[in-house]
């Protein structure tokens, strides 16, 4: 440090104010003070006695002579001297301001985050602000809401890098060093007095950054917004409860994202929380009433569903219990709470009449209807195609309201299917066509789905009297027209097994008898010289054999065979090209297939089964004459 005449600075100031402070007190001694104590020194002068006459004037005093230099002399003098005072501090103080612009070290007193540097280097300052420990190294605030929800925000996320000791240093080294020569000096004079606290700024850090804050925040601030638009209602078994006036109300991202901000900024890590709902409340917002309860009522709102067996699964479907609450029973339990206090709404249950363990132990477990047909006499070929009908229709499940299709569940018969040639009826004369034989499978299934008491939707007797089932009891079909189809119109699915064994075509129905209910199917039959008729009944009785119906259920005419009739044996029948399996039945054009003549041999006779029950549909003519494999 500089010195002035043998004298620190901060002595030479001292002693410099005293001298101006002494100057100025002397310029304030009253004038004349001095006159007064020559005065005292010095006898007065003798007068002589004047006589004073009557009315006569007085004489006036005699006054000293006097100059301007004797007014002015001591304040010119004491002005003088603090000028030239001033000048000379004016000058020491840019002599000393030019040495503390070089001063190479930081300035004294001054530490950065609690560490002292003063009077270090910037490389000691450096490596010593290197080694204490950053500040954000661990640094994170948690938002906790009220919901549940929370979010960690950490300096990393937001960019705050650790703090450089370089660059810490050299501020605090530029720190008075960016103004005039006078200015630096005060800042150092500031700093030996009143020393310097640097605090690491975070824009220097890295910054906080909003935008960082705000992509961690809002996510999580969307989940609680969907609780709150639940109205925070908590649905029990029996009731709701929810708070009154809740719901309304959504996080204030922003709001959020700076208090996350500031506790970085204040270097305050504490949990924040959060609740939203006091928020809204406390700036008196409300919901609407009406739209609250709507939302509710959408939310919780369940039909009664009965339990069903799913086709695709093979398995039952879930019963659904009902629930609903009587909404204007919910807006007095509303009206009457108050803002923020519980809302406890009853629920309203349905059970579905039908379980799912209920369903589970009555599906497909009483039999409908069951009936078995002989194939005695039957060639091999007729029994294998009768065998093939059985396969396709074994396991099929119809559902309540389902139509059964007879040609959509076998498809079009075709050698590469698997059919042969067997014995048919075509344009009155026994036949061999591919196929022959299945309708036996379809008047069994007909006599069954009767029994079973089911819609028959369509249906056709044969052109000739069948042996293997009493007359008016039998159904032919061939691909295109005609057909056979039925309707489950019962309350439960419905399953067919179909199978061949000893000799026999067996079908069962199986399903659920809710009433014990069954049917008989009778027939009253009468013939002329051309036909045979058959009137058949669908006879309804109850569980304890009491008849609750009688209709009639099927009109039927049969052709008398002519004396001298051929059955075939087996010939070469034309190539049939095969179809694809199709989901949706289209039938094809009805065609009449070309045959060769047979030589004539006597008729397979099949055992005529024996008589059974039946249901009521609209009678239905047979076609005048049906297609080949209709036998």
């Amino acid at each position: 440090m500089s010195e002035i005449d043998g004298l620190s600075f901060d002595e030479w100031l001292d002693r410099e104010k005293r001298q101006i402070e002494s100057a100025e007190r002397q310029t304030q001694r009253p004038a004349g003070g001095q006159s007064r104590r020559v005065q005292s020194q010095r006898p007065a002068p003798a007068r002589p006695a004047v006589r004073v006459q009557p009315d006569a004037p007085r004489p006036a005093p005699e006054r000293a002579p006097s100059g301007l230099w004797d007014k002015w002399k001591i304040p010119l003098i004491a002005l003088t001297a603090v000028l030239l005072l001033g000048v000379m501090a004016l000058a020491a103080g840019f002599a000393y301001a030019s040495k503390v612009a070089k001063i190479e070290t930081i300035y004294p007193n001054v530490s950065v985050n609690g560490v002292a540097v003063g009077g270090m280097t910037v490389d000691q300052a450096a490596a010593l602000l290197g080694d204490a420990p950053d500040k954000y190294d661990n640094a994170a605030v948690t938002v906790k809401f009220s919901t549940g929800e929370s979010v960690t925000v950490t300096a990393q996320q937001l960019g705050l890098e650790p703090v450089d000791g370089t660059a810490f240093a050299q501020a605090a080294y530029d720190y008075g060093r960016d103004g005039s020569l006078l200015a630096n000096m005060k800042d150092y004079l500031s700093c030996r007095s009143d020393g310097m606290q640097m605090r690491v700024d975070l824009a220097d850090a890295g910054g906080v950054d909003v935008n960082a804050i705000e992509a961690l925040v809002a996510p999580v601030a969307q989940q609680v917004d969907e609780k709150l638009g639940a109205t925070q209602a908590q649905i029990g078994e029996n009731e709701i409860t929810l708070v009154k006036d809740a719901g309304g109300q959504t996080v204030d991202v922003a709001a959020v994202c700076a208090m996350v901000q500031d506790a970085f900024e204040r270097e305050d890590y504490a949990d924040i929380e959060y609740d939203p709902i006091a928020q809204g409340m406390q700036q008196g917002q409300t919901v609407d009433r009406d739209a609250v309860l709507q939302q509710l009522y959408d939310a919780v709102y369940a039909e009664a569903a009965d339990a069903m067996y799913d086709p695709v699964t093979g398995g039952i479907t879930d019963s659904v219990t009902g629930v609903r609450f009587d909404m204007d029973q919910a807006r007095q339990i509303w009206d009457a709470a108050a803002p923020g206090a519980d809302v406890v709404i009853p629920l309203i249950k349905e059970e579905p009449a039908l379980t799912s363990e209920k369903l589970g132990g009555m599906l497909f477990a009483d039999v409908l209807a069951e009936k078995s047909t002989t194939l005695y006499g039957s060639i091999p070929a007729r029994i294998n195609n009768i065998t093939l009908a059985a396969q396709a229709m074994n396991g099929t499940v119809l559902q309540p309201g389902q139509e059964f299709d007879y040609n959509a569940c076998l498809g079009q018969r075709t050698a590469a299917k698997g059919y042969q040639e067997a014995g048919a009826f075509e344009g009155g004369k026994h036949v061999m066509s591919i196929g022959g034989g299945i309708c036996q499978g379809s008047s069994t299934l007909y006599y069954c789905a009767v029994k079973a008491n089911l819609a028959i939707t369509e249906r056709y007797c044969h052109q000739f009297v069948v042996t293997y089932l009493p007359r008016g009891m039998d159904a032919t079909v061939s691909w295109g027209f005609p057909n056979f189809k039925f309707v489950n119109d019962r309350t439960f699915p419905i399953r067919i097994e179909a199978w061949v064994s000893d000799g026999n075509l067996n079908i069962r129905l199986m399903g659920t008898n809710v009433d014990g209910s069954y049917v008989d199917l009778t027939n009253e039959t009468w013939e002329d010289d051309t036909h045979y008729y058959a009137q058949t009944y669908r006879n309804v009785y109850d569980a304890n054999g009491n008849l609750i119906s009688s209709t009639k259920e099927a009109y039927s005419s049969y052709d008398k065979e002519e004396a001298v009739q051929a059955t075939p044996e087996p010939t070469q029948a034309p190539v049939q090209e095969p179809v694809q399996e199709q989901d949706v039945y289209v039938p094809p054009a009805v065609t009449e297939p070309e045959y060769t003549e047979p030589e004539y041999t006597e008729p397979e006779d099949d055992t005529q089964g024996d008589i059974q029950t039946e249901t009521d549909t609209e009678m239905q003519a047979p076609p005048e004459a049906p297609p080949a494999d209709a036998a």
